[in-house]
């Protein structure tokens, strides 16, 4: 229902977002893990956070809105629109922000837009780690300060 609401223009071949006019491109995410998973494993683990540093720059760009993703849903059903997974768990604490996300993908990616969320929310910087839980789950934690 939520990609429904996008402007399809079909003889221009252009997604537009009703509310701001930007162009949507919808790219399924297992082929971006793919050249994630081999530019790692020829490159090693800095390809990882430079991933997390340019999501978190580009979200603090201002791509999103805060009002996109003021609250628990709207922040949700942004990432079920772009297939990144369903957010089971999220909570916000002084000093940072945790979630969990059900069905992943694009872990790093994932990581660095919830650092760049909070450093736009509490106007300070932060720190994000994830780790992969037994169960497939994305565990995100993000902490105040660098």
């Amino acid at each position: 229902m939520a990609l429904s609401e996008y402007r399809w223009n079909v003889d221009r071949g252009v997604i537009e977002n009703p509310a701001d006019g930007r162009r949507m491109a919808l790219v399924g995410p297992a082929s971006l893990d793919a050249v994630i998973n081999e530019l790692e494993n020829e490159l090693g683990d800095i390809i990882p956070q430079a991933i997390v540093e340019a999501q978190q720059r580009f979200i603090k760009t201002g791509f999103y809105s805060l009002e996109e993703i003021a609250s628990e849903e709207l922040f949700r059903m942004q990432l079920a629109i772009r297939g990144l997974g369903n957010m089971r768990d999220i909570e916000w604490r002084e000093g940072g922000l945790s979630f969990r996300l059900e069905n992943p993908c694009l872990n790093p990616v994932i990581a660095g837009m919830a650092l760049g969320v909070f450093e736009l929310a509490s106007g300070g910087e932060g720190h994000a780690e994830w780790k992969q839980a037994e169960d497939g789950d994305l565990i995100v934690d993000i902490y105040s300060g660098a």
